[in-house]
């Protein structure tokens, strides 16, 4: 996937005008669209590559704070 707004899809609801997004089976909003096209601009509105990379840095700052106890206690108690 070049582009993680194609992780995206929206989706008609049943027995309803409006549309939803979900990503892969999941609800990614409660919000409810009048037309496809406002969902989709929804969509395109965030860079969410940048929105991925934050996750993994942050994923991977938690990481290294498990790993590593010692040295965030140590920074806690220099504060």
């Amino acid at each position: 996937m070049a582009n993680l707004k194609d992780a995206f899809i929206v989706r008609p609801l049943p027995e309803s005008d409006e549309f939803i997004i979900t990503i892969g089976n999941h609800l990614a909003t409660e919000e409810k669209f009048k037309s496809r096209k406002a969902a989709e601009m929804r969509i395109n509105k965030t860079d969410w590559n940048l929105v991925s990379a934050l996750v993994y840095a942050l994923k991977e700052a938690d990481k290294w704070a498990k790993e590593n106890p010692e040295l965030v206690k140590q920074n806690e108690e220099e504060k």
